[in-house]
């Protein structure tokens, strides 16, 4: 989406169904920050992408570092609902220990997280949603994957998906001042074998995305209601 503020702001739709079928355009947004969005980007957002609400993934210190731009946006409704990646975590990515796939498939036990984020989808009947954490990477790039999986989007659509980010993000201010600190960019970079991991974890645990998002505690009717909307 060609938006002044942001680098990373996609569209969900396009993508083919393992049932033969196209998912929606304008419905599901992924995106890196909002907070420097311009007049013009909020309005592009509101009128023509008919935006009605965005979910936050980022936890209480980046919203005050950076203020999330839609939050007090009359008729777009906000929520904050944060998928943590620990300092230990971080450590250990940035001394090579783990990879991100780890981290990804560890953000999988926040179960009740992934719950009010899927609930929180289900409960919109028009309009789109656009959820984001500060790069559009890790935690948007989860969520992503398992919604695109829960519609039968095939695992290297997905993985393509999540692919293509660092080239998108590569300049942001945030992953440069992020190199800078951590004295590397492994922890930005956008491998495929990082998405195949977290598909993979959750194909051999699960069978498939819909069981899991039902070990959450995300009932069948919401997963349906989003279904039935995402597909043509």
């Amino acid at each position: 989406m060609n938006l002044e503020g942001t680098n990373n702001t996609r569209d969900l739709g396009g993508y083919k169904t393992s049932d033969g079928k196209e998912l929606r355009y304008n419905l599901f947004f992924r995106s890196d920050n909002t907070d420097n969005l311009t007049e013009a980007d909020i309005k592009k957002l509101k009128e023509k992408y008919k935006l009605k609400r965005v979910i936050d993934l980022r936890y209480s210190s980046e919203i005050k570092a950076s203020p999330d731009k839609l939050r007090n946006i009359p008729d777009i409704e906000y929520y904050n609902i944060p998928l943590i990646i620990s300092k230990t975590q971080m450590k250990n990515l940035i001394k090579g220990h783990i990879d991100l796939g780890d981290a990804y498939i560890e953000s999988l036990s926040q179960k009740d997280m992934v719950k009010k984020i899927f609930d929180t989808i289900s409960d919109v009947e028009d309009g789109a949603i656009l959820f984001h954490c500060t790069n559009g990477k890790d935690r948007t790039g989860t969520v992503s994957a398992l919604l695109l999986g829960l519609n039968g989007v095939s695992k290297e659509d997905i993985i393509n998906n999540y692919s293509m980010t660092y080239e998108l993000i590569k300049n942001n201010e945030s992953v440069k001042k992020g190199i800078e600190k951590y004295g590397t960019d492994v922890i930005f970079k956008s491998e495929p074998e990082y998405m195949r991991k977290l598909i993979e974890y959750i194909e051999s645990h699960f069978g498939n995305v819909e069981n899991y998002l039902l070990s959450c505690g995300i009932s069948q009717k919401n997963l349906d209601k989003i279904k039935c909307r995402f597909k043509n």
